[in-house]
C-alpha cells in the first residue's frame, strides 16, 4: 500500500544505505590503492591536481557503480533476497525520475542554506582546506 511503512521495508533502506555507505568507502580505499599502485610503477598520478583528482573521483565512482550492481545480483543469485525485497521488482517509472529530481533540487537547496547558515557562526572559515592526510602523505 502506498505511504505505508513496514519493518521490512525500513529493512531494506537501512541496508541499501549502509550498502552505499561500504560500496563508497570500499571504493575509495580501491581507487586509493590504484593510484599508489600506479605511483610505484612509475605513472606520475597526483591527486594534488584538477586532472588527477577528476581522474581518481571517475575511478572511484565506476568501482562503486559496480559493486552497487553486483551486490543485488549475489544476493539474489544466492537465494538470499528477491528482487522485490530488494525493491528492484519493477521498471523504472516517470514517477521515480520525478522524486529524483525532486530530491536533488531539496538536496542542492539544503547545501546553499547550510552554507548560508555556517558564515555567521563565529571563527568557522567555509573557504579553508581541510588537510586530511590521505592527498598528502599517502598519494604524495
Amino acid at each position: 500500500m502506498v505511504g505505508e511503512l513496514r519493518k521490512s521495508r525500513i529493512v531494506i533502506w537501512l541496508f541499501w544505505l549502509a550498502a552505499f555507505v561500504a560500496a563508497f568507502v570500499l571504493a575509495s580505499l580501491i581507487a586509493s590503492l590504484l593510484v599508489v599502485a600506479a605511483q610505484a610503477v612509475g605513472v606520475q598520478w597526483s591527486v594534488q591536481t584538477t586532472f588527477g583528482s577528476l581522474l581518481f573521483r571517475l575511478v572511484m565512482y565506476i568501482i562503486m557503480a559496480m559493486l552497487l550492481l553486483l551486490m543485488p545480483y549475489l544476493l539474489v543469485k544466492r537465494r538470499m533476497l528477491s528482487w522485490q525485497q530488494l525493491g528492484l521488482g519493477r521498471m523504472l517509472q516517470f514517477r521515480d525520475i520525478g522524486l529524483a529530481l525532486a530530491g536533488a533540487v531539496i538536496y542542492v537547496l539544503a547545501t546553499v542554506v547550510v552554507q548560508l547558515g555556517l558564515q555567521h557562526v563565529p571563527g568557522f572559515d567555509g573557504n579553508q582546506v581541510q588537510d586530511l592526510g590521505i592527498s598528502t602523505r599517502l598519494m604524495g
